[in-house]
Parts: C-alpha cells; sequence; structure tokens
C-alpha cells in the first residue's frame, strides 16, 4: 500500500502496518503513491496496485495516477 500522511487516516496506516500480509511504503505525496501504485500493478501482472490518501485535497492528488491505470487497464484500489 503506497501513501502520504495525514491525521484522517493514521489508524489505517497503524492496522496496514500490523497486517503480516500487507506493506506500508510511504511516500513524499499522494501523487506519488497512485503513480507507485500503478506501476506496481503494470509492472507485476496479478498484482492490484493500492494507493491511500487523506481526505479532501489528498485524494484530489490521486488523480494522476489513478487515470494513467485505467488508461493502462490494470488493476487499482484508491482509499481515501
Amino acid at each position: 500500500v503506497f501513501g502520504g500522511h495525514g491525521g484522517a487516516v493514521v489508524p489505517l496506516i497503524d492496522a496496514i502496518e500490523a497486517h503480516p500480509k500487507l506493506t506500508w511504503v510511504y511516500m513524499r505525496n499522494e501523487a506519488n503513491a497512485s503513480l507507485a501504485a500503478h506501476a506496481a500493478a503494470k509492472l507485476n501482472p496479478g498484482v492490484v496496485g493500492c494507493c491511500l490518501a487523506t481526505s479532501g485535497p489528498g485524494a484530489t492528488n490521486l488523480t494522476t495516477g489513478l487515470v494513467c491505470g485505467k488508461m493502462d487497464a490494470v488493476p487499482m484500489i484508491a482509499i481515501t
């Protein structure tokens, strides 16, 4: 799961870090998180790219990577 910081998502990040089958990858901003999730899904068949952003502007910043994922028809999940 690629994502940034934000008060609204801290409990979710804690849960991701505690889960044995999930890996949290901290990114400097949400746009990078969505682009990294897109790349992970595109380069690894069978992998679903997942990105996480806080509500408001954080969610808006996911747009570029999500559009790239749609154009390339790769599976992605965006959580806000």
